[in-house]
Order: C-alpha cells, then sequence, then structure tokens
C-alpha cells in the first residue's frame, strides 16, 4: 500500500490496488484489491478488504495488447470515419505512404 492509498483510508475515502501474491500452487497472481475504511461517530474503527484475481483479465489483455502491437509492425492499416475521412492510421502506413511520394 502506498502513500496515497494510506492518506485516502485515513480520511475516510476508500481505496483501490492491484498487486502480485503466490498462490498455494507458488504461481505469482494479481490481486486487485478495494479497501474500505469502517468508522463510528467519526473515528476508523477497521479497514474491511475484499480482493479479487484479476490474472486472467491482465493476462488478455496484455495478450491483446501484444497482438495489437505485432499488426502495427507487420501491416499498413488505416481506419476511416463513415463519411470516407481518415481517423487514423498506423506508422507504417505513414512510412510506405511517404516512401510512395503520398501525404496525408
Amino acid at each position: 500500500m502506498n502513500n496515497k492509498n494510506q492518506h485516502d483510508l485515513g480520511i475516510g475515502e476508500s481505496s483501490t490496488l492491484t498487486f502480485s501474491r503466490i498462490n498455494k500452487q507458488g504461481n505469482e497472481i494479481l490481486l486487485e484489491a478495494i479497501c474500505v475504511p469502517v468508522s463510528n461517530g467519526g473515528n476508523i474503527r477497521k479497514i474491511f478488504k475484499m480482493a479479487n484475481d484479476v490474472t486472467a483479465a491482465r493476462q488478455a489483455e496484455t495478450k491483446l495488447s501484444n497482438v495489437q502491437r505485432s499488426l502495427d509492425k507487420s501491416m499498413v492499416m488505416i481506419r476511416f470515419f463513415v463519411t470516407g475521412v481518415i481517423e487514423e492510421v498506423n506508422e507504417n502506413f505513414s512510412m510506405r505512404s511517404a516512401m510512395m511520394g503520398y501525404t496525408l
């Protein structure tokens, strides 16, 4: 827990954090936790913590990001608005169109 999390809890605000742990099988997992201060009469009595395993979701995000990065490096990509106006091109498209004498 960092100083911001501790500060938030100290003033009675909830805080979220992500951290790694080793499970019973010896594998590293990622947990995302929410910490909620429980107060009585303005005094914080305890901190309620609830954590979820987000390992699979983070791995899927990483895989998708890696696929996108690979596509950007290996293919020219251009995205249009429905009106036909160019919305976005990847760096590969920009480099190859410049080599052919086109400008965007």
